[in-house]
């Protein structure tokens, strides 16, 4: 609240140093909309956790699960 935020700084600071998977916890997908539009035709992926009125949270969140793993991140599931 003191200053303000510099979130296009930042993505691309950590887009710098090897980020490429991006994942919004919270409703809406508005952050990722913004990381789509700062890293435009850059190789990455905005997961979003939640599915907006389309599709409840918990669906919401297996979907993700699911776009991570083709994304290639590795996942133990047994737990």
């Amino acid at each position: 609240m003191a200053a303000p935020v510099q979130f296009e700084k930042q993505v691309k600071a950590m887009y710098d140093e090897g980020v490429r998977v991006f994942i919004e916890v919270g409703p809406g997908k508005i952050l990722g909309n913004f990381v789509k539009d700062i890293l435009k035709d850059n190789a990455h992926k905005a997961i979003s956790l939640d599915g907006g009125k389309k599709q409840n949270s918990k669906d919401a969140f297996w979907v993700a699960l699911g776009q991570l793993a083709v994304a290639g991140l590795p996942m133990t599931l047994s737990a």
